[in-house]
């Protein structure tokens, strides 16, 4: 093989670099790895051999309509994130974590996770950080 030949494997093209770009990690990208899927028993083996997170490929079953995301956000932070449009449950990842699971808003696009952080699907925080919804707050008698 020549020195110089460039690897080309199946489904992956070269594109030109999108988002800003820390060493050779592209960051602001987002991938979709699966956009607004029924999971069915037929299909299901191969739409949980697409879920990295196990927490996440745990959560998934026949019935549920989902999207799963990779991202790589402005601070360099790899994750994945997982939508359930069925039940507005989603789920942000952040590598070698274990998924905070939150509320999904379609309208929005964010996720407000069970501790009251805001993110959006690419994994990114969002400014002021935490939801002040009160009627998610619980009082102790």
């Amino acid at each position: 093989m020549c020195p110089t030949a460039r690897l080309r494997l199946p489904g992956i093209q070269p594109r030109p670099a999108k988002g800003r770009k820390a060493g050779k990690v592209e960051v602001g990208v987002v991938k979709i790895i699966l956009k607004q899927t029924l999971v069915t028993p037929g299909n299901y083996p191969r739409v949980a051999a697409r879920i990295v997170p196990q927490d996440q490929r745990d959560a998934i079953r026949p019935g549920i309509r989902i999207s799963h995301y990779s991202f790589t956000n402005r601070q360099g932070q790899q994750g994945y994130v997982i939508i359930c449009h069925t039940t507005n449950r989603a789920g942000v990842c952040f590598t070698d974590e274990r998924t905070q699971w939150g509320r999904w808003n379609e309208e929005s696009g964010l996720i407000t996770t069970d501790d009251g952080r805001l993110f959006n699907s690419g994994g990114e925080e969002v400014e002021g950080g935490y939801s002040h919804d009160q009627s998610a707050v619980t009082t102790e008698a």
